[in-house]
């Protein structure tokens, strides 16, 4: 009686502003049309369910009937705001409630609380509204699902009696399901949805494995107690989860599975995303981009990330405040955009905080601006297209794992690499500058850069490893280490390729003994450019190296013009050369190089003076002075050949020279042969100071006529003829002298016969000395070192007179050469002139035709 008055007066009030959609659920089962007799609540618990029969009331449906009954007689439109504020007044005991006298026959207890923040409505109603829209009773008009041609809407209710279960269903309209309660699971296996929206809404989980959504689907500032999985999922749209909450209860390993799914367009996870637990996404085909900016991944020790053989249609952006602790794993994927991970964090303590491995990405890749990494970032096997930027980036991957592992055996956290970019391929510039800064080490083992490498102001800290590694490495163009560069460790180039130059100007490598600059077999086919550059105690290694050209800034520190040059060599003054390190830390076989260039201006018309070129290479490695190692000749032979090329010829005849002389007093030289080597040496220079051996020749020359001068006077030298000595004998017997007629022959200078000459020191001289040549003097005259038996008189008394060209001797140096000419040393004299005449005299003859300087030792 009451419920069909009710309804007559709610018709007749033309002016009223109740409409029917504003009607909940609950009075609509009390308000019935037809008219079946009532039915009490035992009676429906013990009949037998069906689809016709209205559900059971609940408490709160009985307490919305009132309200709306209230509203009626108060002329007013009912809503939730007008139910919350008539439950204010009207239940104000928290023990019971009000019932109104048209329902004091209905039950009055009931466990279920109000509802002021929205409306509730079954699970099993929502499925069957959208199973079977055509054929749904006119009942459901009244629920709070809105269903229409454009959709179905569902707002700030909670769902109750079960999960919402829309597995297999086909519903090709938008579904609005915004700032809801699902306090169990969303399932939608294998259903197939347009447009999905569940936004601002709390799941218990959600599961959508091989669902196909036809349009977007946004979970925008959602939270989710456990998991989202949406394996083998085909969403057609966006995937929208900027500002989600993803398994917030902690409790599950998963936060979001989407392995094998498939996204139409784009991936939106950013925007204060959280997610406690693996993100995994492997597998995934991603047509659009995915952006991540501004989330934070948590699964410390795990992944958080997992975009195992991923595809993107676009780019990989994880930047602007981008945190993921546990591993972000991009291996094998494709990206065909850029990888954007600017201001990102990444913190996998000692292990991989992000993985590229085998990756191909189209575009670049940022690592700059504020990026941070704890652990390993490996890029290697990566396939990059465009260039690498690590500006401003951090990677540490020792600090952390020294401390985890500071007590565990077998550790050396000396090899842990920070940034692992081993055979990666780029295609564009890398960039390890502007503050760039790693701990632990930066490997590009066997990579291939197809334009610059540049690490200006970059710092790498390994101090008991390798800082920089290059090895096998092939870089296009130029290698800049400039513009305060500093490695605290080994700087590794070995078998590296450079195509350009390498410039390594205003930086610091290592800081003690242990740490290298290593490019040993390296191949530069631009300059090498060495400018000022802190060494410390750190070596250089260019064992079986080559460069195009090199540059260093020797030349400029050292004095201008030759005479200062020689005078400050020969008074031991060696400047320090700020290109190179300490004396004994250079280490320079099978280095070979083309020209000497300018590092100011790159031209040619560079100091290449002996002493500047001696001075670098007697910075070398010297510990061949010990056995059993031994004397390294090339890089004398090396600069030598350089500076020759370059028109330097007296600055490479030098270099040689001093290659001899060192080869001479190192070890690997038989001891016997040392004393030949030090005459050799100061006779003439090691046949590259020829000039000295014409000096030499010069004085034995002359030195020797004083003694022979004096041999003559003294009657020591005889005529190498039998008749004029048997008349010589004859005439000193008598002691009447030789016949006029023959003194005076001789006296004047003509023979005792016709051919014989006259006595002459300096030409007696001469023709000793000179093998070569014939001056007659040595087949008329012969030295005796004593006095023929019997024959006491001087050859002025044998009538034989003086030589015919006179020598001064003076009174102070005649009773030494009359002392060494009468104890017989005049035949040792005459050898020994012989002796070096021949020496000399060929030294002479094959330097001047350059025989001596025709070979290289190597």
């Amino acid at each position: 009686m009451a419920r069909g008055l009710f309804w007559r007066k709610a018709r007749s009030r033309g002016k009223s502003t109740l409409r029917p959609h504003d009607v909940p659920a609950a009075p609509k089962a009390i308000i019935d049309r037809s008219n079946k007799p009532a039915v009490s609540r035992d009676d429906q618990r013990e009949a037998t369910p069906s689809s016709d029969q209205p559900r059971p009331l609940t408490r709160d449906d009985r307490l919305k009937a009132r309200s709306l009954i209230a509203a009626w007689r108060a002329g007013a439109a009912w809503s939730p705001e007008w139910h919350r504020s008539w439950l204010k007044e009207t239940q104000p005991s928290s023990n019971g409630a009000q019932v109104d006298d048209e329902l004091e026959d209905d039950d009055k207890s009931g466990n279920d609380d109000p509802s002021p923040e929205g409306l509730t409505i079954r699970a099993s109603i929502v499925r069957d509204m959208l199973d079977d829209p055509q054929h749904s009773p006119k009942t459901f008009d009244a629920e709070p699902l809105k269903l229409t041609n454009k959709g179905a809407s569902l707002e700030n209710c909670t769902i109750i009696d079960g999960p919402l279960d829309l597995s297999a269903l086909r519903f090709d309209r938008p579904i609005w399901m915004t700032k809801c309660k699902f306090p169990e699971p969303f399932m939608m296996t294998d259903a197939k949805l347009g447009r999905l929206c569940l936004e601002d809404s709390e799941f218990h989980s959600i599961i959508g494995e091989n669902v196909h959504i036809d349009g977007e689907m946004s979970l925008s500032d959602v939270e989710v107690k456990n998991h989202i999985a949406l394996d083998g999922a085909k969403i057609d749209g966006i995937f929208r989860l900027s500002g989600a909450k993803l398994n917030t209860s902690g409790e599950g390993a998963f936060a979001l599975k989407c392995q094998v799914a498939e996204f139409g367009v784009t991936v939106l996870m950013n925007d204060e995303f959280l997610a406690n637990g693996e993100v995994n996404f492997n597998g995934v085909i991603i047509k659009g981009e995915l952006d991540c900016s501004g989330g934070s991944f948590h699964n410390e020790g795990g992944k958080a990330l997992d975009c195992d053989g991923a595809t993107f249609g676009a780019d990989a952006s994880m930047a602007d405040d981008f945190e993921a602790k546990g591993e972000v794993n991009f291996r094998g994927a494709t990206i065909r955009g850029l990888l954007d991970c600017s201001h990102g964090s990444f913190q996998n303590g000692s292990g991989t905080a992000l993985s590229c491995n085998g990756a191909t990405i189209e575009s670049w890749v940022f690592l700059r601006n504020k990026f941070e990494a704890v652990g390993e970032v490996d890029l290697v096997g990566a396939t990059i297209r465009g260039g690498l930027d690590c500006s401003q980036g951090s990677f540490d991957n020792k600090k952390n794992g020294a401390d985890e592992n500071k007590n565990k055996e077998n550790t050396d956290v000396s090899e842990r690499i920070a940034l692992n970019c081993g055979s990666v391929t780029v295609g564009a510039d890398v960039f390890l500058s502007n503050q760039f800064e790693a701990i632990g080490e930066v490997s590009f083992v066997g990579a291939t850069i197809k334009a610059h490498l540049v690490c200006n102001r970059g710092r790498f800290q390994n101090e008991d490893g390798i800082g920089l590694n290059l090895q096998a490495a092939t870089i296009a163009s130029h290698v800049y280490f400039a513009d305060r560069f500093h490695v605290l460790g080994t700087l590794d180039l070995i078998s590296t390729k450079i195509d350009g130059k390498l410039t390594i100007n205003g930086a610091t490598i290592g800081s003690k003994k242990g740490h290298w600059a290593d490019l040993n077999s390296a191949s530069i086919n631009g300059v090498l450019d060495l400018g000022a550059i802190d060494w410390g105690e750190t070596a250089l290694d260019l064992r079986g190296a080559n460069a195009g050209s090199l540059s260093d800034l020797g030349a400029h520190f050292w004095p201008r013009g030759r005479f200062l040059r020689r005078l400050a060599w020969f008074c031991w003054w060696r400047p320090r050369l700020p290109s190179w390190p300490r004396k004994g830390r250079l280490y320079m076989d099978g280095f070979t190089y083309e020209r000497f260039v300018d590092p100011l201006t790159g031209s040619s018309s560079v100091d290449t003076s002996f002493e500047l070129r001696r001075a670098w290479l007697d910075l070398r490695f010297t510990d061949w002075l010990s056995r059993p190692s031994q004397f390294r000749p090339q890089p004398h032979t090396q600069c030598a050949k350089v500076l020759q090329a370059s028109g330097h010829s007296r600055d490479a005849r030098l270099i040689r020279h001093d290659r001899e002389r060192l080869w001479a007093e190192s070890t690997e030289t038989a001891f016997l042969l040392k004393p030949f080597f030090w005459v050799f040496n100061i006779l003439a220079g090691y046949g590259f100071k020829t000039y000295r051996a014409f000096a030499w020749a010069l004085a034995i020359w002359l030195a020797a006529v004083p003694f022979y001068h004096v041999a003559y006077q003294n009657g020591r030298m005889f005529p190498d003829n039998p008749l004029v000595m048997e008349r010589y004998e004859a005439s000193c017997d008598t002691g009447k002298g030789m016949p006029d007629t023959i003194a005076d022959e001789l006296s004047s200078n003509k023979a005792a016969f016709p051919g014989y000459e006259g006595f002459d020191p300096i030409v007696y001289s001469l023709d000793v000395f000179v093998p070569l040549m014939e001056f007659g003097q040595t087949a008329k005259w012969r030295p005796w070192g004593q006095l023929l038996d019997g024959v006491q008189c001087t050859h002025e008394q044998a009538g034989l007179g003086l030589p015919l060209i006179p020598v001064a001797v003076t009174d102070l140096v005649r009773p030494h050469i009359e002392r060494i000419v009468n104890d017989g040393w005049l035949p040792w004299i005459y050898w020994l002139q012989v002796i070096f005449g021949w020496l000399l005299t060929t030294i002479v003859i094959t330097g001047l035709s350059g025989l001596l300087q025709r070979g290289d030792r190597d």
